[in-house]
C-alpha cells in the first residue's frame, strides 16, 4: 500500500508505511535522529493510534478511511524567522489539494493551520521544526485528511465523503494533495514570500467575515485583518480596534 509517487519530483520517492503506529511524528523525527533521510521522505499509516494535532489535542481517524502523514523536509533555506512561511505553504498546499479534488465552495484556512469546509474541519496540519544556528535545519509536516469516514465524535469534524456522498481512492487523493504541497513549497524555496503571504491571508476563514471569538476569558465579535510573517493574527473589533494574537492565545467561538 502507499506505493512512490512518479509524478512529484521529490515527494513521497522513499515512503516508509506502517499498518499501524502511535504517531507518524514521532517516527518522522525518530528516522531524523537515527538516519540519514532524504528530503521529502514520507511516513504513512493506516492507523495513528496516538495522533497530535495543535494545543496538545489528539487528532481523531477511523482505520483505513482516511489519511495520515508526514512529510519530512530540508528547509535550510529558511531562518528562524522565517519559519511561519512553512506553514503558509503547507496550508496552502492543502487548500489548493481540494480544489484540485473537485471542491470549490467555502473552503478556508483556520489560523493558523486548520483547513475548513464551510464550518467544519477537514484537515490539520502540525509541522515540528528543528534549528541550526539561526537557520531551519528540518521540519516534519504532520497531516490528518479526513477522507471516507462519515461518523465523528467531534461535532466540527467532516470528510470529503462527508461532503460529496462518494467513496475516494486513498493513493489517488494521497499523490493529489502532496504535488500540490511540493508546488506551494517550491514557491516558497524560489524566495516567494510576498507572493504566498498574500495568498495565505486570502484564504483565511473569517477574513471578510464578522465572528466571534475568545480571549482573555472574554468574547468579542472581529475581523481577520493580516497575519505577520511571525505568525501572530490581527483581528478587528467592533469597536474599530486591533487586537494582535500568538497562537493559543485567542479562540474562534462557533454559532
Amino acid at each position: 500500500m502507499h506505493k512512490i509517487l512518479t509524478k512529484t519530483l521529490f515527494a513521497a520517492k522513499n515512503v516508509i508505511y506502517l499498518p499501524s503506529c502511535h504517531s507518524t511524528n514521532t517516527v518522522a523525527a525518530e528516522l531524523l535522529r537515527n538516519t540519514s533521510v532524504s528530503e521529502g521522505t514520507l511516513v504513512i499509516t493506516s492507523e495513528q493510534t496516538a495522533g497530535k494535532g495543535q494545543r496538545g489535542n489528539r487528532w481523531e481517524s477511523a482505520p483505513g478511511q482516511n489519511l495520515t502523514f508526514s512529510l519530512i523536509l530540508k528547509p535550510s533555506f529558511l531562518n528562524a524567522s522565517e519559519q511561519f512561511y512553512l506553514n503558509m505553504a503547507i496550508s496552502l498546499g492543502l487548500y489548493q489539494g481540494l480544489h484540485n479534488l473537485g471542491f470549490s465552495e467555502n473552503i478556508r484556512i483556520k489560523w493558523p493551520n486548520d483547513i475548513y469546509i464551510g464550518q467544519r474541519k477537514v484537515a490539520g496540519i502540525l509541522i515540528e521544526n528543528t534549528l541550526k544556528s539561526i537557520f531551519m535545519r528540518t521540519a516534519i509536516a504532520g497531516i490528518g485528511f479526513n477522507v471516507n469516514q462519515e461518523n465523528f465524535s467531534i461535532d466540527r469534524a467532516t470528510s470529503l465523503k462527508h461532503v460529496s456522498g462518494r467513496n475516494y481512492d486513498l493513493e489517488s487523493v494521497l499523490e493529489t494533495l502532496l504535488l500540490s504541497i511540493e508546488a506551494f513549497y517550491l514557491q516558497l524555496k524560489q524566495g516567494s514570500f510576498d507572493e504566498l503571504h498574500q495568498q495565505y491571508e486570502q484564504c483565511l476563514l473569517g477574513k471578510e467575515e464578522r465572528l466571534q471569538y475568545m480571549a482573555n476569558e472574554a468574547s468579542f465579535y472581529a475581523r481577520v485583518q493580516r497575519v505577520d510573517k511571525q505568525g501572530k493574527l490581527y483581528l478587528e473589533d467592533d469597536a474599530g480596534k486591533l487586537r494582535q494574537y500568538s497562537f493559543k492565545e485567542v479562540a474562534l467561538l462557533w454559532p
